[in-house]
């Protein structure tokens, strides 16, 4: 993280660079938006928005890998690009590639759940009463 300026403008360039957004969108932003200023016109939220809306269909750290999705029964699990990840063809791509391997998408939850673990807020001199829950910065 540097500051919202370049970070903003990154995500932006980076998705578009990446197809995870349209052309037209990445123009709408880099004509309405002002990367400088911490108060956007509303053309500029409502791209960036958009922009963020689109990553919230991927996995923002490695767009490549399949996104976690987190099941309160089950826990955390992978899914693989929209389809469903019992089928044939999910287990044969998973089979097939491995450029993502030794990538866990679901490595946030796993830190989550540990951090609010009773325990460990005990042995890291956190308390545990009247304190929200501990969360991953996303």
């Amino acid at each position: 993280m540097t500051d919202d300026e370049y970070d903003n403008k990154g995500i932006l360039e980076y998705a578009w660079s990446h197809a995870v957004i349209s052309d037209h969108l990445y123009d709408s932003a880099k004509h309405n938006c002002d990367f400088k200023s911490s108060n956007w016109s509303e053309p500029c939220n409502v791209a960036m928005n958009t922009v963020f809306t689109k990553y919230k269909e991927i996995d923002i750290y490695n767009i490549y890998a399949p996104k976690c999705i987190s099941n309160s029964s089950s826990g955390a699990s992978y899914l693989g690009f929209g389809v469903n990840d019992k089928s044939p063809a999910v287990k044969d791509w998973f089979k097939r590639v491995r450029w993502f391997e030794g990538y866990d998408p679901c490595y946030s939850n796993y830190a989550e759940e540990y951090f609010n673990r009773v325990d460990v807020r005990l042995s890291l001199h956190a308390t545990t009463r009247n304190v929200a829950r501990w969360k991953v910065c996303k």
